[in-house]
């Protein structure tokens, strides 16, 4: 693993544990042991699942360095780690080892900066570093408990049920009446976004007309079509933790975890600007993008430089993964013919996905002439 690093970023990182579905980018992406793979670093659980899939190389990525050192901290406990110390390490269970003790024992496998990073933060550490990121932290200290207070039982039964019918029934039964209809239509605003995000950097674009009863609609649809106990999603925004081990993201899963220890899959982080980092890529270096919900965060203009340069970056018959959110930033005429949007597995994806707010592009690159 190699690492290009360009400046420390003191700030604490923004997310710390998964907030999209990877079985929806593995199945949009189909990464196989030839790939090339240009990825968004993030909360680092989608290169993380990317990796289990064992490509020739993946170039992560992320503006805030924080964010890669994460990536860094995790992928050593996955390889240096049993399963019952990783679950304990990262707090998602108890610890059966003092968790600065297994931290230390990981130290040798980071960078000098991630060392002096996490070493800075070592309470966060010590806490489980899983759940810590300021993203998270706004679900399990506000957004859960809050619930829990107005709906607490209705939820409870939710994350016991094994029927979908059931599940259903308690939702538009015991949740989804006026008030919390009102709750979701006046407290889902751009302002809460600016919030829950986090990030003074970050520019928000709103495209959808009224965002309350947007993310009606896809509470209703979710609580329709997938269980709950079985959501990693669902069971961290609305109980703060992972209730039980088939709950857990896709990275962490028992048998995903054997597989990234067994990859040898060429990995190389990078603190910059994804922007500015096409800009100088060389030609064709890339047969996979997953640019995870990247359109969140820049503005409309940035973005469309950025999936200008994917046809010259890319090779013929790659594959183009992003997610909109509030913002639909759709691929631009002039790009079409370059890359071609699956109509019918965007549809697919928008409909099965379990992280439910989000609206996926998928294309495939047809290159230059």
């Amino acid at each position: 693993m190699s690492i290009e690093k360009q400046q420390d970023v003191e700030d604490w990182i923004l997310y710390s544990t998964c907030d999209e579905d990877a079985e929806s980018e593995l199945s949009a992406l189909a990464v196989h042991s030839g790939d090339d793979v240009l990825c968004v670093t993030g909360s680092a659980c989608r290169t993380l699942s990317l990796i289990s899939r064992n490509p020739r190389s993946i170039t992560s990525i992320d503006y805030a360095a924080g964010q890669n050192y994460l990536l860094e901290l995790k992928l050593a406990a996955i390889r240096h780690l049993d399963y019952e110390r990783l679950l304990g390490f990262l707090g998602v269970e108890p610890a059966l080892n003092a968790r600065m003790a297994d931290y230390r024992s990981l130290e040798k496998h980071l960078s000098p900066a991630a060392r002096r990073y996490f070493s800075h933060y070592a309470r966060d550490v010590e806490a489980g570093v899983l759940f810590r990121g300021r993203h998270e932290k706004f679900y399990i200290r506000i957004l859960s408990p809050f619930l829990h207070l107005l709906y607490g039982r209705a939820l409870r039964e939710i994350f016991a049920t094994e029927s979908l019918e059931h599940q259903r029934r308690i939702y538009f039964e015991k949740i989804r009446g006026p008030f919390f209809t009102f709750l979701v239509r006046k407290g889902f605003n751009k302002a809460l976004l600016t919030t829950v995000l986090n990030n003074p950097d970050y520019e928000v674009e709103v495209e959808i007309g009224n965002l309350g009863d947007y993310m009606l609609e896809t509470l209703d649809h979710t609580f329709s079509t997938h269980l709950a106990r079985d959501s990693d999603w669902l069971s961290l925004m609305l109980n703060g933790r992972y209730l039980s081990r088939r709950a857990l993201p896709h990275f962490l899963q028992e048998d995903v975890v054997r597989q990234i220890k067994a990859a040898d899959t060429k990995i190389q982080i990078i603190h910059q600007d994804i922007v500015e980092f096409v800009k100088q890529a060389p030609e064709s270096a890339f047969s996979k993008f997953s640019l995870s919900d990247i359109s969140s965060c820049i503005s409309k203009t940035r973005f469309m430089e950025l999936l200008s340069h994917i046809p010259r970056i890319g090779r013929s018959q790659g594959r183009l993964c992003y997610r909109n959110f509030i913002a639909r930033h759709k691929i631009p005429q002039p790009l079409q013919g370059l890359l071609a949007r699956d109509n019918e597995l965007c549809n697919k994806l928008n409909r099965d996905d379990r992280a439910f707010s989000y609206q996926f592009e998928i294309a495939t690159v047809q290159g230059l002439d």
